[in-house]
């Protein structure tokens, strides 16, 4: 009982000297040190509520994740499952850091009994970041989660087995429409049944050697060729494009005007086919009327049996005779008559103005990023392909003609003969 009031009293002063974020995290990694894991855990926590920066939280989820995986007294994998997802949604997928969340994310798999999403994540951390400290423990770990599902076989076709993995791999891979429909054990046969016949139909046409006509050697060839550079641009561009929080906030400054929302009004207004009637009305309405009473009665256009409501009006919104004025006008205030462009005559009364404002950068900083890596990955990829012309040359037919022509000029040789033509001697 005195330790845990001990322990208390800790926490309670622990939080007190630390509460900025990035020292409860310090402090909460100086408690894990001294095997004071549970005391960690809380002041994780602490640090998360107090809202830290995007990297900073970034550490905390990951840090509670590795705690509720490695200390059985916290094991809980699906809490786990939660706050590495939360920490994988703040940055792009090829973050420096991301390594140990797929990491981490493959342990809590295979806790979770998950294997194919374990030997998904170890695979990520191998393939992706063969730099990273996990590396070496990924690839055991894509190794461990193949082992616990291989004995799984659902067929043997000839001497090829088809495992869970396998399976569940394909169904994974299906767009959500359709992945419903082969969850089910139904399903599953059906998909198993259409596996084992592209097992049989491969090795039957490798038996008959189809690889061998021409035109399925050119169509492997240009499948193998679309699959090692969507490969090539996964590896030299996509993986390697990285765009910061500066990034996004500079374009976000310099391009403000794009996030501007026009300013809105939600208005009434009564539109009548004579300036005398509009005088009339115009005239009730100052004397008292409700706008709504006679929009209903008088009005000409569709929203009258809504009391004349048009919500949401923007300065380009038509017709621009009433829109030149609206924005003009306060709250609960009346229009003289408004002459429109059709021969008609209208009269407004604004009910609510919201002024012009700008979209928070938080609300489209996905848009942004987005924008800026298309355009990176654009200009990255442009780069590397003028790299790769002159790594190994290219020579369009024009360039060839030159050539020729110069050769031609050096030895005597006319075009037809750099061809294949019949040779002439060499000029004297």
């Amino acid at each position: 009982m005195r330790r845990k009031l001990f322990l208390a009293a800790l926490l309670a002063l622990a939080g007190l000297a630390f509460a900025n974020p990035q020292e409860l995290l310090k402090e909460a990694r100086h408690l894990e040190q001294k095997g004071m894991n549970a005391q960690a855990y809380q002041l994780l926590h602490q640090a998360l509520r107090e809202t830290p920066k995007k990297d900073l939280q970034f550490e905390i989820l990951t840090e509670l994740a590795s705690l509720e995986l490695s200390d059985a007294s916290l094991k809980n994998p699906d809490s786990a499952l939660v706050h590495l997802l939360q920490a994988k949604a703040l940055y792009g997928e090829n973050y420096r850091k991301m390594d140990r969340v797929y990491y981490l994310l493959g342990l809590t798999y295979m806790d979770l009994g998950r294997y194919v999403d374990a030997a998904r994540s170890f695979e990520t951390v191998a393939t992706r970041f063969p730099k990273s400290p996990y590396f070496d423990d990924a690839l055991d770990g894509v190794e461990e989660a193949f082992k616990r599902n291989f004995k799984e076989v659902e067929a043997i076709v000839g001497d090829e087995p088809i495992t869970k993995v396998e399976l569940d791999a394909r169904i994974e891979e299906m767009p959500p429409l359709f992945r419903g429909k082969y969850e089910t054990p139904e399903g599953r046969k059906q998909l198993l049944d259409r596996m084992i016949d592209e097992i049989l139909m491969t090795k039957e046409a490798e038996a008959r050697k189809l690889y061998l006509r021409e035109k399925v050697r050119q169509q492997l060839r240009r499948s193998r060729a679309q699959i090692l550079q969507r490969a090539l641009y996964e590896e030299e561009v996509r993986n390697k494009v990285q765009i910061s929080d500066a990034d996004i906030e500079k374009y976000y400054r310099q391009h403000k005007d794009e996030f501007r929302v026009p300013a809105r009004a939600d208005i009434r207004r009564i539109v009548v086919d004579s300036r005398e009637e509009a005088r009339e009305i115009l005239n009730l309405l100052r004397q008292g009327a409700p706008f709504d009473s006679l929009a209903r009665a008088r009005s000409k256009t569709p929203e009258a049996a809504n009391g004349g409501l048009i919500r949401g009006f923007t300065p380009s919104t038509k017709p621009e005779e009433i829109a030149q004025v609206v924005f003009k006008m306060k709250e609960g205030q009346l229009s003289d008559i408004i002459p429109l462009k059709d021969g008609r005559f209208a009269i407004v009364k604004v009910e609510k103005l919201t002024p012009a404002s700008y979209r928070p950068l938080e609300s489209v900083r996905h848009t942004i990023e987005n924008r800026l890596r298309r355009e990176a990955e654009q200009k990255r990829w442009e780069a590397f392909r003028q790299e790769l012309r002159k790594k190994y040359g290219v020579q369009y037919k024009s360039d060839l003609s030159q050539k020729a022509q110069e050769l031609d000029q050096q030895f005597g040789l006319s075009l037809q003969d750099t061809t294949g033509g019949a040779q002439k001697s060499p000029k004297p």
